[in-house]
């Protein structure tokens, strides 16, 4: 059994931490600003606007933010954006604390590694697809999505669509949820921060954005994870936003997996490095009908 943190009320405190990467002085002015027109409070992290490594505050430092926010009863959901050095912390981040008080852990990106490390060492739920411009963003679905996990997450409930998806293997499976920024996720195998229960079923979602390399980058990090034997756990596949433009490469791609492991696979602009960043969270049950091209958690996401 999952642990699930509580759900987020009107009133409650928001964190606003920085593990991946420095944030310049002013950029948060309007998130906050937003969350606290929305009847939270807010916190921000000692070290939220320190450069001492230039790109971002010195490791120590971002983990002490982490540790601090995690021990923190009145902060119930620490968000963070994303960036590239979030790896980094995670041999001073303390699990046992994060464990001992669970709340809302929500990133999108960079954020990928700590997530799914919080998940796979304490059994917490996260969410990934928001970060701290999300919650109160002119974007709407964005935030319905974020709200629909943190603020409601009773199950039966199904993701909401904003974008047609492509069906490349069709059926129906259920497994976990895991996943994440494909570069990130595929560099937690090999590590000791993403523990793989062999008896378990996974639907993996993926999301990369060509910004960050060619479908080919997409497929080397692919098959990272393909020769870590982790697709034999998989049940279903989704891939989240790539690029503005039609890319067949990456279709084809996920064909050849998706033939290769016979799972159902789909593909979809409804999470990622896009506008429309849907929340999915990560360690709850859950069931893709790529024939009907939808996703439906079976697991609440929160507790009340």
């Amino acid at each position: 059994m999952m642990l699930k943190p509580k759900r987020l009320m009107a009133g409650d405190t928001v964190g606003l931490v920085a593990p991946c990467y420095g944030v310049n002085l002013g950029d948060a002015e309007e998130p906050l600003a937003q969350m606290e027109q929305m009847g939270y409070r807010t916190k921000v992290s000692r070290h939220f606007y320190v450069r001492d490594w230039t790109f971002a505050a010195s490791v120590e430092k971002r983990a002490e933010d982490f540790n601090e926010m995690a021990a923190d009863d009145e902060v119930k959901m620490v968000i963070f954006g994303g960036g590239e050095v979030s790896n980094e912390i995670l041999p001073y981040m303390d699990f046992d604390l994060i464990r001992k008080h669970p709340k809302i852990y929500c990133s999108y990106s960079d954020g990928t590694t700590p997530l799914n490390a919080i998940t796979s060492l304490t059994g917490l739920v996260t969410c990934y697809g928001a970060d701290p411009g999300v919650p109160g963003g002119k974007n709407l679905y964005s935030a319905r999505s974020l709200a629909a996990a943190i603020n409601t997450g009773t199950a039966p409930y199904t993701f909401e669509k904003c974008s047609e998806w492509t069906t490349l293997r069709g059926g129906e499976c259920s497994g976990e949820l895991i996943g994440g920024f494909l570069a990130n996720f595929a560099l937690m195998f090999g590590g000791s921060y993403l523990r793989i229960d062999k008896t378990k079923k996974y639907l993996l979602f993926l999301e990369d954005h060509e910004q960050f390399g060619s479908p080919s980058v997409t497929s080397k990090y692919l098959s990272h994870i393909e020769q870590s034997g982790f697709m034999n756990n998989v049940s279903g596949l989704i891939l989240g936003h790539y690029a503005d433009k039609f890319y067949p490469e990456i279709l084809d791609i996920l064909r050849r997996i998706a033939d290769r492991y016979q799972i159902p696979t789909v593909k979809t602009d409804d999470f990622g490095h896009c506008a429309t960043r849907g929340t999915i969270p990560i360690g709850v049950s859950a069931v893709l009908d790529a024939d009907a091209q939808t996703l439906r958690f079976t697991e609440n996401t929160v507790e009340a």
